[in-house]
């Protein structure tokens, strides 16, 4: 005998006074549903067992029988599954979502109600650069993907995106449950470094690391005598993160001399959102305009020029965000551009889509590509 099983997903509300205190379920006109109801059995079935959480897919795998303290391992298999990705022994399986922050606040779960087509670009990204051995990516619908790690930890405190909208995100990262966990949520742990400030730490020109994994051989001496112990035993995230600045900010006093003009002519082109033309930043050093370049390049991966025009398309992006309404003509002369077609060729060249895109919100330009480590990409 076949079923259909129909689950009425979502239908919990909160009352509206201008409808007499009733939800809207409740005040709507629902004979089809009314009709099955009379014609069938009626009662109360907890979806949700002791211990937990109210999620779509706890209650989904209860009303299909199955006995979730024994088999549930989250939402990472059931992507798995709607994907067509068998998973093997040692294997665990992560919802990947993709987000939008601003700040340190989590903006929105769907990543701007992204396409399929736009987030495979994303995935396909995070797995070229992170993917390895143990790590895999792999594309699903819209948002949401999937994240395979061999040998993981499945004990870990995940929070789920759509669950803290407009919260700062921070303190919502992965944490371990157990000690055996420790090293599957470090793995979920990034660190971001202002311009110039990774040279600190190595003697190869950053350039060389432009859209690549890099080996940590690369950073012995930052690595060299790191406490992953005293790591492990700080109680929660933020600690954690405060743990590893703290370390970072230690090692600046013993590693390579940064000549501090670079890192004053790299802030003052982000003070001045990209405005300023190379030949005037010459000013700011006592160099040739072929050295400052080339140190220029060596200690941020990218030439002035480049610098600054992925910092004015920054300034220009986030000003569309806030001005969607906008003349694109408006838009350039006050971001800097000559006029609305080279802000639109710019769009293309580091984001892939042009403004237009953008303010339909047919785009999403990803936090995951920070604009100090993008290079131009191909349309």
């Amino acid at each position: 005998m076949k079923h259909i099983i129909i689950l009425g997903d979502g239908m919990a509300d909160w009352p509206v006074k201008s409808l007499g205190d009733k939800t809207l379920l409740q005040y709507a006109k629902t004979p089809y549903m009314d009709k099955l109801a009379r014609m069938g059995r009626n009662g109360r079935l907890i979806t949700v067992a002791e211990g937990f959480h109210p999620g779509s897919e706890v209650a989904n795998m209860s009303v299909l029988g199955y006995n979730l303290p024994k088999v549930y391992e989250g939402r990472g298999p059931l992507e798995a599954a709607s994907i067509g990705v068998d998973l093997k022994p040692g294997e665990m399986a992560m919802r990947c979502n993709l987000i939008c922050v601003e700040g340190d606040i989590l903006k929105n779960h769907s990543s701007g109600h992204i396409s399929t087509e736009e987030a495979d670009v994303l995935i396909q990204y995070l797995q070229e650069k992170l993917g390895n051995d143990r790590v895999r990516f792999h594309t699903g619908v819209q948002y949401r993907h999937l994240l395979v790690i061999k040998g993981g930890n499945k004990e870990l405190d995940c929070t789920p995106p759509h669950d803290v909208p407009l919260k700062p995100f921070r303190p919502l990262m992965v944490k371990p449950l157990v000690p055996e966990a420790q090293e599957t949520a470090d793995r979920m742990i990034g660190v971001r470094f202002r311009p110039c400030a990774i040279s600190a730490y190595t003697k190869v020109p950053v350039y060389e690391f432009n859209n690549c994994r890099v080996d940590t051989s690369l950073f012995l001496s930052l690595f060299a005598d790191f406490n992953s112990e005293r790591l492990a035993e700080k109680e929660d995230e933020i600690e954690r993160l405060n743990y590893i600045e703290e370390y970072l900010l230690g090692k600046l006093n013993c590693l390579n001399n940064i000549d501090k003009q670079f890192i004053y002519v790299a802030e003052y082109i982000r003070m001045t959102n990209g405005m300023v033309p190379v030949n005037k930043l010459l000013d700011k050093v006592c160099l040739s305009q072929r050295q400052f370049e080339r140190q220029f390049k060596n200690l941020t991966g990218m030439t002035p020029k480049m610098f600054s025009s992925i910092t004015r398309f920054s300034l220009s992006e986030k000003y569309l965000r806030l001005h969607p309404n906008e003349s694109l003509f408006s838009v350039a002369l006050d971001c800097g551009y000559y006029d609305h077609s080279h802000l639109i060729r710019e769009f293309k060249r580091f984001g892939g889509a042009s403004p237009q895109a953008l303010m339909s919100n047919l785009y999403t330009i990803s936090p995951l590509f920070p604009y100090y480590l993008c290079t131009p990409k191909k349309v």
